[in-house]
């Protein structure tokens, strides 16, 4: 809890699990939680809120003007109606009600997925939230260190982002893909929406059960 990523208003650790206030509603509870490197998003009624190391704009706010949130009290500015949450290495994802994808943060490695600009602000500081264009209608999001991953309604899966061990599934002849590319050859068959990236992972192996797929 060094940067205050789980949100307790210090930077205490934490040997045992709590319960943690998200928001000022008390009595509603958080519908997901995503730990990426030294933050935490949590999502809420439609909103998402942000706590830790603000390194690269991830808590959703310039970091010249703030170097760390140890709470949870304030929601994203440019972001609602989110129906899940994603935490990177140094970024975040949302993917909309309506299918939309949203990333801000880190774009070191093209992971926000806006063609490695960010429209004035440094390419490594991408705030406030930005669509991610060029995708059709998605229905889960998912990432990983450098790289972004999303699952389509028509089960195309895309992917953005840092590809150094060949992540992104379009091979090894680019080091970064700074716009989402469909994985080709892969198409999964859309019933639940579920998927998960464990960190750069050099290869590509995936368990498949009836609407689903894992990423290892």
């Amino acid at each position: 809890n060094s940067s205050g990523q789980m949100g307790t208003d210090n930077t205490v650790n934490q040997a045992s699990p709590f319960v943690q206030t998200v928001g000022p509603n008390e009595y509603a509870s958080s519908s997901q939680v995503a730990a990426g490197d030294y933050f935490t998003l949590t999502l809420k009624n439609g909103l998402v809120y942000a706590a830790g190391a603000n390194a690269r704009g991830v808590l959703g706010v310039n970091p010249g003007t703030l170097g760390q949130r140890n709470t949870f009290g304030s929601a994203i500015s440019g972001l609602s109606n989110v129906h899940a949450v994603a935490a990177g290495g140094g970024f975040g994802l949302a993917l909309s009600s309506g299918g939309n994808v949203l990333a801000w943060g880190s774009n070191y490695d093209g992971a926000i997925g806006n063609g490695c600009s960010s429209s004035g602000s440094p390419y490594w500081a991408v705030v406030p939230p930005v669509q991610v264009t060029g995708l059709p209608r998605i229905v889960a999001v998912a990432a990983g260190v450098g790289h972004s991953l999303a699952l389509a309604a028509d089960g195309t899966v895309w992917a953005w982002g840092r590809n150094e061990y060949g992540q992104l599934g379009v091979g090894r002849g680019c080091f970064s893909a700074c716009s989402p590319t469909q994985v080709p050859g892969l198409r999964i068959r859309v019933s639940s929406r579920w998927m998960s990236v464990r960190g750069t992972s050099s290869t590509w192996r995936s368990t498949f059960w009836p609407g689903s797929i894992r990423w290892k």
